[in-house]
């Protein structure tokens, strides 16, 4: 079994990740919340990114909702399944005006909660098609209960010239 690392979130960065410090080391953290702890696994080590996946809340933050997706955090595709929409909305828009700190009148412009995407990138590996996991070394199966609209549209483009294998 791999050594969980124990850590506390620090803050949101782009991509829905936190950042984190250990041992005088900087942590890219997948999963976690601000002002969290958490114990993670660590899934990538290199000179440029430590990234960490949570694997047990210790302390969990008042925003944390229950995911509702059987593979987040495995996949690569959702990065704010732990957190409502409207957080979610709330952190892009903090990240936003962080980086245009010029521009005063700035305005999110939303849509549904559900089925909003309007672009993926969808990978294949054999006659498989889905998302890299988080480790980018194999490929996340399509949850059937989240995706099962999008998986529909996907098939009618996609299986016009080669048959892939959704499940």
């Amino acid at each position: 079994m791999t050594e969980l690392i124990k850590i506390k979130a620090e803050k949101w960065v782009n991509n829905g990740l936190c950042i984190g410090y250990y041992q005088g080391e900087t942590y890219f953290i997948a999963g976690a919340i601000p002002n969290e702890e958490v114990k993670c696994e660590l899934v990538k080590n290199t000179s440029k990114l430590k990234l960490l996946s949570v694997r047990e809340v210790v302390f969990p933050s008042e925003i944390r909702v229950s995911n509702d997706c059987e593979i987040f955090l495995k996949c690569g595709g959702c990065q704010f399944r732990h957190i409502s929409y409207l957080e979610e909305l709330k952190v892009k828009e903090d990240l936003l005006r962080k980086e245009l700190y010029y521009k005063k009148d700035i305005k999110i412009v939303s849509s549904e909660s559900e089925n909003y995407r309007n672009n993926v990138q969808l990978k294949t590996q054999g006659n498989r098609i889905g998302f890299f996991s988080i480790r980018l070394q194999h490929l996340s199966r399509f949850s059937k209960i989240r995706l099962q609209k999008f998986i529909k549209r996907v098939k009618f483009i996609y299986l016009k010239s080669q048959k892939y294998d959704f499940f």
